[in-house]
């Protein structure tokens, strides 16, 4: 087993949000103590979620100050994939200075060796040492925000903003909010668990908006309708989909033709904390639509009490093969795919 000396100097340090990732994963780690860098460089603040790094850029900026360790293998291998290195961040092996003894050693420090031309524009001025509370940047990490509310849209913009790219090899991923047929159990779910792309449980939560979730057409399908404030807060589950899971959900809910992706905030039941997600939501909608729904919502299972079971995909499509009854029309009174919506005057 080896053992590396590591500087950390942003949100890995001790009383910091990724302190635990040094203290609580795999492996194990010694503090050797305060330690600076031999060599200037600039350690910044930067992207909307307020995020340190250190820029591969010697002689500019300050000698960076932050707390020294020894760890090994497994440790190291956890750091390097919070760091993303070697796509995001590369890890470096420098000079560092270990403050209460004097004493010079090698280390390895985390840098950004590549960024957009406009990144350091963006970013506060260097810092010599890193707090997370906002002190000396003006910056606090991530706005005051807990870890788990930012989303994976919000995590890929800090990587574009920083290099002017996503990383490379890096998937897309998008939280999506469902709370109907897709949640587990329930009818659609094999369409997550079982179609191409990639997906992850992030658990159960409801709506921070009210919204009417309701039952109806006479297939059983349910709906929530574009008319916040009304309604009741939506329970559901949060999953952690790839691009091409996001596509087969889109077919799914024929977006945006009939459903509409839309970002909307929800509340974890874990955790309490408060995170953005896509939402399929009708936004458009007959008035006589209306009079085929059940009451409103605020949990939707198939054998609820609402009393109306989903009509199974292939089911349904024979039916409507059969007795050619158009979904679209029974729902919106048209069909968008045929017609333009301006020439209907029956709206919601």
């Amino acid at each position: 087993m080896s053992l590396h000396r590591v500087l950390v100097y942003g949100t890995l340090k001790s009383a910091h949000s990724n302190h635990s990732v040094l203290t609580e994963s795999v492996g194990t780690q010694r503090l050797l103590g305060l330690a600076e860098t031999v060599s200037p460089f600039p350690l910044v603040v930067g992207t909307a979620l307020n995020v340190p790094f250190m820029l591969y850029a010697r002689g500019q900026g300050h000698n960076v100050e932050g707390e020294l360790y020894e760890v090994d293998d497994a440790k190291l291998a956890r750091l390097d994939a919070l760091e993303k290195h070697p796509v995001f961040y590369e890890r470096k092996l420098e000079k560092v200075r270990i403050l209460h003894c004097n004493e010079t050693v090698d280390a390895w420090i985390y840098f950004i060796t590549k960024w957009a031309d406009d990144f350091m524009d963006k970013s506060s001025a260097p810092l010599v040492v890193f707090h997370e509370n906002g002190e000396g940047s003006g910056r606090p990490f991530l706005s005051g925000r807990s870890r788990d509310s930012v989303t994976p849209e919000e995590g890929m913009q800090m990587y574009v903003d920083v290099i002017g790219h996503p990383p490379e090899g890096s998937p897309i991923t998008h939280r999506v909010f469902v709370y109907g047929t897709l949640k587990k159990g329930q009818p659609n779910y094999s369409v997550l668990s079982d179609t191409e792309g990639t997906f992850r449980p992030r658990g159960s939560a409801r709506s921070v908006s009210r919204f009417p979730l309701v039952v109806g057409t006479q297939f059983n399908i349910p709906f929530v309708l574009d008319k916040e404030g009304e309604g009741e807060q939506i329970a559901g589950e949060i999953y952690e989909v790839d691009d091409r899971k996001l596509e087969i959900l889109d077919a799914l809910e024929a977006h945006p033709i009939l459903y509409e992706r839309r970002l909307e905030k929800f509340v974890m039941d874990d955790s309490g904390v408060t995170s953005g997600a896509w939402i399929y939501i009708i936004h458009k909608w007959k008035d006589a639509f209306l009079d085929t729904c059940s009451e409103s919502l605020a949990s939707y299972s198939t054998d609820g009490t609402h009393g109306r079971p989903y009509v199974d995909r292939i089911a349904r499509e024979k039916l409507m093969n059969e007795k050619e009854i158009n979904l679209f029309r029974e729902i919106m009174g048209y069909d968008p795919r045929e017609e333009s919506y301006e020439n209907h005057s029956e709206k919601r």
